[in-house]
């Protein structure tokens, strides 16, 4: 996200709408705050929102939300920000997952993913989910595999995480994606 934002790539965050997806303990939302945006982050966790919400600058807010069933905050964002939820949704429910955000993102949106890099962390196949109902702790995608699933969106950016940009988190087992939306007269998923 900060390499992407260094580059440009992420677009003018100064009075930005942005969905932090699976904000956790608002690392993610707090630093898109601190960048002029107005952010709305968004969780299972309530007890942990509960407790960052003190401390979350004014721009910022964060809500209990199930993304596959409760209705987003909002209307559209700018950006949609997923660090960590998308690899956690069983097989059966992605389509679900893209029917709900991806109409969220506004025209010229930017929509960026973290997840588990496929062959760098052992994950459960997806027939392995399905037949247990055990996610395992997430799954992990390839490069090809986030392009494809995102296929609606235009790739921007795709790459393993770089682990040396300074006072960021990056390992290399995960992958990141930055997509927008198509530069079409209508915007149909």
């Amino acid at each position: 996200m900060v390499d992407w934002h260094t580059r440009g790539l992420l677009g003018e965050l100064r009075g930005a709408r942005v969905l932090d997806i699976g904000c956790g303990a608002g690392r993610n939302t707090r630093w898109f705050a601190t960048q002029g945006a107005t952010v709305h982050g968004v969780d299972l966790a309530a007890d942990l929102l509960d407790r960052i919400r003190p401390g979350l600058p004014p721009s910022a807010t964060v809500s209990a939300v199930d993304i596959l069933r409760d209705p987003l905050p909002g209307d559209q964002y700018d950006v949609i920000y997923d660090s960590g939820c998308f690899h956690h949704i069983a097989p059966h429910r992605r389509l679900t997952y893209l029917e709900r955000i991806l109409p969220a993102l506004a025209p010229a949106g930017h929509f960026a993913i973290i997840t588990f890099a496929a062959g760098q962390v052992e994950t459960p196949t997806d027939l392995e989910i399905l037949t247990t109902g055990d996610t395992a702790g997430g799954m992990s995608f390839s490069l090809d595999d986030l392009r494809t699933t995102f296929a609606a969106l235009t790739p921007v950016d795709l790459r393993p995480v770089r682990p040396n940009i300074p006072n960021t988190f990056g390992t290399p087992f995960l992958n990141a994606a930055l997509f927008t939306t198509p530069t079409v007269a209508n915007n149909t998923y």
